[in-house]
This record gives C-alpha cells, structure tokens and sequence, in this order.
C-alpha cells in the first residue's frame, strides 16, 4: 500500500433539543513511501481506537487479533485474518436469533464491518471476494431485524445487473441521519461557492457521522486532500451543514434546537502547521 501526501480533517457535531455542538478535527499523513506491514498495523489500529475511517465502528480487539494472523501483504491473507474473527461473531448471531434476536442483529453488524474491513479497499483477489460475499449476507441477516423492511432492486446493466438495498424510512422526511450526512458530504464540496475566500480543494475522502448521545446527537466529519493547504473550512462546512440540515429535518418536533458551538478540534499538515484544541477551553 502507498500512501501519498495529504491533508485530512474531521469534525465532530453534538445536536441536542437545547444544545448543538460541532467540532472539527484535522490530521494529516504525509509520506510517499511504500509503508511497511508493522505501520500499516499500527496506523489501522490507531484509527480503530479513534473511530476513524476506515475502521469507524470496528473493535480495536478484534483488529488486534485479525492482525495477529497476518504475516505478509498478501491479499488473500489480509482477508481470511479478518474472516475468521468475523466468522465467529456470524455464528454466534446464527445462534441467538430465536433467543435473544437483539443480541443477533448487533452481532451480524459486528460481523458485516470485520467482513467489509476484510474486502477492503477493493474485492481484488479471491480472498477479498469471498469476504466481500459474506459481508453481503451479515448485512442481509441484519437486515431481517429492521422494523421496516429492506427492498433488494436489481437493475440490468450489459450482461450483468446493478443491486440496490432499499429502505423506505418512517419519518415522511427520510431519515434525518442519512439525509444530513448526505448534505454534510456534499457542502465540503462546495465549501468554496459558499464561503468567497475559499479556492476550490481536490478532497480525497470525507466522511460525515451522527449517532445519539446522552445530550443529543453527536456529528462527525472527517476530510482529506492531496493539496498542500488545510482542510478546516471544508471539515467545519460539513459538520455545520450536517446539523443544519438535522435541525431542518426535525424542526417540526422541536424549534427549540439550538446550535452552539462549532470548533476545530485538530489539525495537521497545511501551511499553518499543526493544531490541538485545548481540552480546557472545551
């Protein structure tokens, strides 16, 4: 794997009926050489302890032990590292299912990110295919657990067929996380037509996450460039549309909504050099 020079940044959003609260964080990895196995290992499993893309949701333990079975680049091998600890999270949600079906559902997603971490970033050798087949079938026995159904919608295409997985939401709306993480995504974008002293970015990667927390809903963004400038006005775009676009999917329940704060949280690379919040301002 080569990893190339890049700026990347994150934001994190907490949305609340009082409270909203954004915050962004960069970091950066600038190398042009070939990494070896023991950083790689190092580098994922540093991302799976901070819940970053790739590895967003993945246990580090169950990283560590996937890990333990890879000796070499090798892409089959990489794959049936991460089969295997997948493997048995499947059989224990095979199990569970009539006893305890909530158990069930939240092991096949344990299962379904091993397999897709083992696929990733591409199905291009057998190994990858087979686990890219299996997270496919985690997230269909997931999928059995929804409380509205999933649609499969398979579309002809040349001598093949392109396979949709659809899911009407209850809200009349959408679901308000989809929906903003979709417009958070498509304002870092954009960040340049919205802010006038802002040049367009070659981004790379953004990613945008919301899950509940105790106070509300938590919002991250996460962004990357090859360019040699900071990336904090596309990660902040992303999480300040992204609540924006919550509070507009729920305002009809609450105009209380508020938001906050938005601050970045971490930055590297870039001119200006690198960057951490203090905690005691927080």
């Amino acid at each position: 794997m080569k990893y190339s020079g890049f700026v990347r940044s994150y934001c994190f959003a907490l949305l609340t009926p009082a409270l909203l609260f954004a915050a962004s964080f960069i970091t950066s990895a600038q190398e042009n050489k070939e990494r070896t196995l023991d950083e790689i290992k190092s580098e994922a499993l540093k991302r799976a302890e901070n819940g970053m893309y790739p590895l967003i949701g993945l246990d580090p333990a169950d990283v560590r032990e996937a890990f333990a079975s890879i000796k070499t680049r090798d892409k089959d091998e990489w794959a049936a590292a991460f089969m295997a600890v997948a493997d048995r999270y499947m059989a224990q949600a095979k199990a569970a299912e009539t006893s305890d079906p909530a158990k069930a559902s939240t092991l096949y997603v344990k299962a379904w990110r091993l397999y897709s971490f083992g696929r990733w970033p591409v199905p291009a050798s057998p190994g990858k295919q087979r686990s890219y087949a299996k997270a496919l079938e985690a997230f269909l026995a997931h999928a059995k657990f929804f409380d509205t159904p999933l649609e499969i919608v398979r579309i002809p295409f040349e001598n093949s067929e392109i396979v949709g997985y659809m899911r009407l939401p209850k809200n009349p709306k959408g679901d308000p996380f989809e929906v903003a993480r979709l417009a958070g995504i498509m304002a870092a974008k954009r960040t340049s037509e919205l802010i006038p002293m802002c040049h367009p970015l070659p981004l790379s990667h953004i990613a945008v996450n919301l899950r509940l927390s105790e106070n509300g809903v938590a919002i991250t963004s996460e962004v990357t460039t090859t360019a040699s400038t900071g990336v904090e006005m596309e990660a902040l775009t992303a999480a300040s549309i992204a609540a924006l676009t919550v509070y507009d999917m729920c305002k009809a329940l609450d105009k209380s909504i508020e938001i906050r704060e938005i601050a970045l949280e971490r930055k590297s690379g870039g001119k200006s050099g690198d960057y951490t919040r203090n905690p005691k301002k927080k």
